[in-house]
């Protein structure tokens, strides 16, 4: 996933022009939810799962009947060890590690010891269950390990078995003094229940980590109200089938149910191009067909605004993967798609939608051809047993119109608007009387795209609205809600206030009580926001919506905030790229405003001093500028020999700029940086904790991480270095479980920019220490020399 930061020298210009990431801190995949059935008092919860191999073509042994039986396995041991108060219902599989940064649970190829973050389910980015799919386990294994973890994730509990020969000192952690429980938490395989009071009845026997952290036994704490949380973690989720259960005082009250699990459950594999699943699954198992990308253009704005947000969308229908679809619809004329839905099969349907994105036009446009083609929009929307959808605009007899089956026409000339019933021809009225009845506002734009969105996706695909609007816009709470509903996630990225001026003010919060600001939008449909000041900050914005709303293994290397450039002055950018084992291709990419088209040129200096032109590219090196889009880029892939180790991208100014032109690293990795923020608000009064998740994916520990705190109103460092450690002092929980973590409680109330820097001096490795499932861990990794960057808002209220 792609990541913004801001840069260490930070100044007002800086805050006008840079495009800051403000990822949802409560968020995992839009697809995973908790539902109540409060006839059966169960919670069914829908999770996301991602693994990195092809379900398609899988190794031997790891097929689709390989992984249901764990989805099977592990559903049962929670509605087990749950007493029938929680199952799975519907597990979305994706392959070859898309969304594996931002999922619910990973599967990676590979021997390892499993483990997950505590109280992690909808919490936060960084949090999921980790499992391992190169042992040797059987598949029901597999899923009764998976129960262990749901046991962490899901319900908040801790261990309950002894790690013999550890060291450990943090009391969330086994211990080897421990005297281990007969439960699930101890041992998974051998018992299927969760520990009572019975079990701490002697207090020579109460050394679990889950008792350190409680003071009570599991069942104990699962109908506890949440507000015994342990500090630092994420606070318990209050399920609603727990609260009025009577709680269960010894494994003689338990009834440990063994069937029902499987009532709700359904596997959906994300992108698959087969049939349904193995035979007698017991599955409803669905096709997929991928992303679902419907791109909304707000034409009410100026028309540089407006030339912006086109140059951005069609930046989106570049970016977008292969056999995506996309689609396009204008506020505030939002009855009809501008541009159907066009599956992303080859280059020339990318190029026809960009040209047909080139042809919108701005809200005050009349004539004949705009006007004419909104109101029959219009008219179709309204009545469509007059209007049938279907029939494609036409001029003739001095009319532009469109005909119907019913025999019924619409049409407009000369500025009015004319309707047609087979045998006579009747005056509407003036064009721009009927034109503001074919306006919606943001929020109905919104609900008709959601309307659209319906009729188009099923299981198996991931749904996304990109919003291309200011940042002033709010939302109605109810369309908000309707998206939750429907597990569609909004990604809004917003042109500023005072586009193209220094001092932005950004709407990050909404004062309205029925209505939600952009920023929120993003958060509560688990999308991304993205704001920007400038074109070429824009762009940028728009390649990172794309890259994150598809769960591509894109991470942000290094950026600048933009300079405007005299004549002959350049601009560079240093980036540290890994080890091929580490760093996929790399994307070191220019952009900028449309005013400075033509006066540019870009260059890349190797690792070994080579220099890279456009126009002298060495094999595994290539170049790309699109056609009528304001952006170049550099991709440099394996075959380049010279990879691993400092690179500078370089923009030279032949002519004085009238805007910033912006540089950008990015590389496709699974080494990822994920930036979390918890307490300080109202919601979450513990105090204000900043914590960096590094895995690769397995945990890094050994990295380098320093940030900065900035006021977002003035771009004021109010604090500097700030380091974020792994040491298992608080406010960090375990020490070398790679969460680097700061304490930002000093903070005094206000609104803050948090960033921070990403590096690896040779010290960091790959880890396994930590884990929270019983067993060995595996040797460590050195990784070679990295680099990344993160960042989030935060509106720090008490």
């Amino acid at each position: 996933m792609l990541f913004r930061r801001l840069p260490a020298r930070f100044t007002l210009t800086t805050l006008a022009l840079s495009c800051w990431a403000l990822t949802a801190q409560a968020a995992e995949h839009p697809l995973t939810k908790i539902h109540y059935d409060a006839q059966r008092n169960v919670n069914v919860l829908d999770l996301v799962m991602s693994i990195d191999w092809d379900f398609d073509a899988p190794p031997a042994g790891r097929d689709k009947a390989f992984l249901e039986e764990i989805i099977k396995q592990s559903s049962k041991s929670l509605y087990t060890m749950t007493e029938g108060r929680q199952m799975l219902g519907t597990v979305y599989v994706y392959k070859n590690s898309q969304f594996m940064d931002n999922t619910d649970i990973q599967y990676l190829i590979r021997d390892g010891r499993a483990n997950a973050h505590v109280s992690g389910l909808t919490h936060c980015k960084g949090c999921r269950n980790q499992m391992f799919a190169g042992t040797n386990e059987t598949a029901i294994d597999h899923g009764k390990t998976l129960a262990h973890e749901y046991g962490h994730y899901v319900l908040g509990l801790f261990d309950e078995y002894r790690e013999q020969g550890g060291t450990s000192v943090d009391p969330g952690s086994p211990q080897d003094g421990d005297t281990p429980k007969n439960t699930v938490m101890q041992d998974q395989i051998r018992f299927a229940h969760l520990s009572t009071a019975e079990d701490y009845t002697d207090p020579t026997t109460r050394k679990t980590a889950h008792y350190r952290m409680y003071q009570q036994s599991a069942w104990e704490t699962l109908t506890s109200a949440p507000t015994n949380s342990p500090a630092n973690y994420p606070n318990r989720i209050s399920f609603e089938a727990f609260r009025h259960m009577p709680v269960p005082t010894s494994s003689a009250a338990l009834t440990q149910p063994t069937s029902g699990w499987e009532n709700d459950l359904k596997v959906v594999y994300m992108g698959s191009s087969d049939a349904p699943t193995t035979a007698n699954s017991g599955f409803a198992a669905a096709n997929a067909s991928g992303p679902i990308n419907l791109i909304v253009i707000d034409t009410t704005t100026s028309k540089a605004q407006l030339d912006a947000q086109i140059h951005a969308a069609q930046q989106v229908v570049s970016k977008a993967g292969d056999n995506s679809r996309v689609a396009v619809i204008t506020y505030p004329f939002a009855n009809q798609l501008t541009v159907a839905t066009t599956r992303l099969s080859s280059a020339s349907e990318r190029h026809a939608i960009k040209t047909q994105l080139g042809k919108i036009t701005q809200d005050s446009s009349v004539s004949d051809t705009v006007a004419g083609d909104r109101l029959f929009d219009y008219g179709e929307a309204a009545l469509p047993h007059l209007f049938p959808k279907g029939p494609v605009s036409m001029t003739g007899g001095g009319y532009y119109y469109r005909l119907y089956p019913t025999g019924n026409a619409l049409g407009v000339a000369k500025g009015k608007l004319y309707f047609y019933d087979g045998r006579t021809i009747a005056e509407l009225g003036p064009v721009e009387t009927w034109l503001p009845k074919a306006k919606r506002d943001l929020s109905a734009a919104l609900d008709r795209s959601l309307e659209l969105m319906k009729t188009v996706v099923r299981d198996g695909d991931t749904p996304n609205v990109l919003l291309f609007t200011t940042a002033n816009q709010t939302v109605n709470k109810a369309t908000v809600q309707a998206f939750r509903d429907a597990k569609v996630a909004i990604h809004p990225v917003a042109l500023l206030d005072s586009f193209g001026g220094l001092f932005a003010s950004p709407n990050r919060f909404s004062s309205t009580a029925d209505r939600l600001s952009l920023f929120d939008v993003a958060n509560q449909t688990v999308g991304e926001f993205r704001e920007a000041s400038k074109p070429g900050d824009l762009l940028r914005a728009a390649a990172d919506v794309i890259h994150n709303a598809e769960g591509d293994e894109v991470q942000l290397v290094n950026d600048d905030a933009g300079h405007t450039l005299a004549a002959g002055q350049s601009q560079s950018l240093s980036s540290i790229i890994s080890s091929a084992d580490v760093d996929d291709s790399v994307h070191f990419q220019a952009s900028w405003s449309q005013e400075d088209d033509g006066k540019l040129s870009f260059s890349l200096i190797a690792p070994n001093g080579q220099q890279i032109r456009p126009d002298q590219l060495p094999v595994g090196v290539s170049y790309v500028q699109p056609e009528g889009e304001d952006f170049v880029e550099f991709v440099v892939d394996r075959r380049f020999t010279a990879r691993a180790g400092q690179w500078k991208s370089q923009v030279t100014a032949s002519k004085a700029l009238v805007e910033p032109v912006f540089l950008t690293s990015t590389v496709k990795s699974k080494l990822t940086a994920i930036l979390d923020l918890f307490g300080g608000t109202a919601e979450d009064s513990r105090p204000l904790t900043a914590v960096v998740e590094l895995s690769g994916p397995l945990s890094v520990k050994g990295a380098k991480v320093v940030g900065t705190v900035q006021a977002a109103d003035t771009g004021k460092v109010v604090k500097a270095n700030v380091e974020y450690r792994d040491d298992g002092v608080a406010p960090d929980l375990r020490a070398g479980d790679g969460h680097y973590t700061a304490s930002l409680a000093d903070l005094p109330v206000g609104e803050y920019a948090v960033s921070a820097k990403v590096s690896n001096d040779g010290k960091a490795v790959f880890t396994t220490a930590s884990q929270t499932r019983k067993g060995t861990n595996a040797p460590e990794q050195v990784i070679a020399p990295f680099e990344r960057s993160v960042h989030q808002w935060v509106n720090k209220q008490k």
